[in-house]
C-alpha cells in the first residue's frame, strides 16, 4: 500500500510538472500567448487598483482563463497537425483556421467583458465626483481638476482635449463647479462661462482655466510656456494672476478678475 501511494504521488507530481512545462513552452514559443499574458497582467492590476467588485473580478478572471485555454488548445492542435501531415492538406488548414477562430471569439469576448467592467467603474467614479460637487455647502468654492484641457490652446497644439469635451463641461457646470482647472498643453488660457455662452442673466459664473507648464519646456517644442497661475478667491469674484519664468525670476504677466455667482462684476450703465 505504501509503494502504491508513493507511486501515485510521484505520478501526480509528474503530471503537474508536465502541465507547467506545457504552459512555459507556449509562453516561450507563441507570440500571441505572450501578448495575452501581458494584457491579462495589465487588466488585473488595473482592476485591483480601481477596486472592482468580487463579481467583476471573477468575470475578468474567467474571460482571461478562456482566452488562455483556447490559445493553448490552438497551439496544441497546430503542433499535432504539423506532426501528422507532411504535405499541404486542405482539411488540416481548415482545422487550424477553426481553432484560430475560437481564439478570436474568446479574445473579443474578453475585450467586451473588460469594457463593461471598466466603463461602469469609470462612470461610477465620475458620478461620485459630480455628487460631491452638488452636495458641497452653498458658499463653498467648488474646484474640478482635469489633466486634459477643455478649451482650445491659444497656439497650435497637436494635443487633443478631453474626450467628449462638451458633455464633461456641461456635467461639471450643472454640478456647481466654480473653477475647472486643466493642463496638458503647457499654454495658459482663462475664460469665463459667459464669454463663450450666450448669457440669459440667470446662469452661474464658471471659470475654465488652463495652466502653463511649471517645468522646463521640452526641446524643440514651440508654443509652450513656463509659468503658473495664482488664484485668489473672494466672496464676489475670482482673481487669476499669471506668472511666467523670465530666466532668473518670476514675472507677473497678466491679471484677470471674474465674477462669482449669478451677478456680473458691474452693472451695465443705463
Amino acid at each position: 500500500m505504501e509503494r502504491m501511494t508513493q507511486r501515485r504521488g510521484q505520478s501526480l507530481l509528474e503530471s503537474f510538472n508536465f502541465a507547467f512545462e506545457g504552459i512555459i513552452h507556449v509562453l516561450r514559443t507563441q507570440r500571441n500567448m505572450r501578448i495575452h499574458f501581458l494584457a491579462a497582467v495589465v487588466v488585473l492590476v488595473a482592476g485591483l487598483a480601481i477596486g472592482v467588485s468580487k463579481l467583476e473580478l471573477i468575470a475578468l478572471l474567467l474571460a482571461i482563463a478562456f482566452v488562455f485555454i483556447t490559445e493553448m488548445i490552438n497551439s496544441a492542435l497546430e503542433q499535432a497537425i504539423d506532426v501528422a501531415t507532411t504535405s499541404f492538406d486542405p482539411l488540416a488548414k481548415l482545422a487550424k483556421d477553426i481553432a484560430a477562430g475560437a481564439v478570436l471569439i474568446a479574445t473579443v469576448n474578453a475585450i467586451a467583458i473588460g469594457y463593461l467592467v471598466f466603463s461602469s467603474e469609470v462612470a461610477d467614479r465620475s458620478s461620485r465626483v459630480l455628487e460631491r460637487l452638488r452636495d458641497a455647502p452653498e458658499r463653498a468654492f467648488r474646484i474640478a481638476v482635469l489633466h486634459h484641457h477643455l478649451i482650445g490652446a491659444p497656439w497650435r497644439s497637436r494635443k487633443k482635449p478631453v474626450a467628449r469635451r462638451n458633455h464633461v463641461l456641461v456635467s461639471l457646470v450643472r454640478s456647481g463647479a466654480d473653477l475647472i482647472l486643466a493642463g496638458h498643453i503647457h499654454q495658459a488660457a482663462v475664460s469665463e462661462r459667459r464669454e463663450f455662452e450666450i448669457s440669459t442673466g440667470s446662469e452661474r459664473g464658471v471659470v475654465v482655466s488652463i495652466a502653463p507648464g511649471l517645468g522646463q519646456p521640452r526641446p524643440k517644442r514651440h508654443g509652450e510656456a513656463r509659468g503658473l497661475h495664482v488664484y485668489e478667491v473672494e466672496d464676489t469674484c475670482l482673481r487669476v494672476h499669471t506668472f511666467v519664468w523670465r530666466r532668473t525670476d518670476w514675472g507677473l504677466t497678466a491679471e484677470r478678475q471674474f465674477p462669482r455667482g449669478r451677478e456680473p462684476l458691474a452693472s451695465e450703465p443705463v
